[in-house]
């Protein structure tokens, strides 16, 4: 639940502040920006920090073994859901070390405030890119089975078949 509603904040600001840069003037949006951005910056991080706390406890719990993350089609999509995540989390860190000071500086010096909008444009473009898609690798993860427990058993078989090739079967 926790992991949803995380998400769900991170995502839900992220189309919002697209939403304000589109439907804000060119002359009025900078200043706007300047105040929506800062504070939906301090409800992100701890966002992003509670979805990513909750992501990687439930993968835990759900895989048996490190090797399933690779060996499984559930295992695939967790690697692939985690490198959207990460991808991400770099355009959200430009935004918040990078445009988000740009933007509060803008209020004492205009000529800060159009390079850093276009900035922040761009960024929360591929942010929300990159989140979207990790929502649709969610999807597909959803409705994957989990690898079974016996599969953390497989590496500790008592018995291995040969060196080589099986030349011949025995009765």
């Amino acid at each position: 639940w926790l992991h949803l509603v995380s998400g769900s904040v991170w995502i839900g600001g992220l189309i919002g502040l697209l939403v304000l840069w589109r439907s804000l003037a060119a002359a009025s949006r900078v200043t706007g920006l300047s105040v929506c951005v800062p504070r939906f910056s301090n409800v992100a991080l701890p966002s992003v920090l509670l979805l990513l706390a909750t992501g990687t406890v439930a993968t835990i719990i759900h895989m048996p073994a490190l090797d399933a993350l690779w060996k499984t089609g559930y295992g695939v999509a967790i690697l692939v859901k985690i490198g959207l995540l990460s991808a991400a989390v770099l355009f959200a860190a430009t935004n918040r070390l990078r445009a988000k000071p740009r933007l509060v500086a803008a209020r004492g010096r205009p000529d800060l405030g159009a390079p850093a909008a276009r900035l922040l444009r761009m960024m929360l473009t591929g942010e929300a890119f990159l989140v979207t898609a990790a929502v649709f690798a969610a999807a597909v993860l959803s409705s994957l089975a989990p690898p079974p427990p016996a599969f953390a058993l497989q590496n500790s078989a008592l018995a291995q078949v040969g060196p080589g090739r099986v030349a011949e079967t025995v009765q």
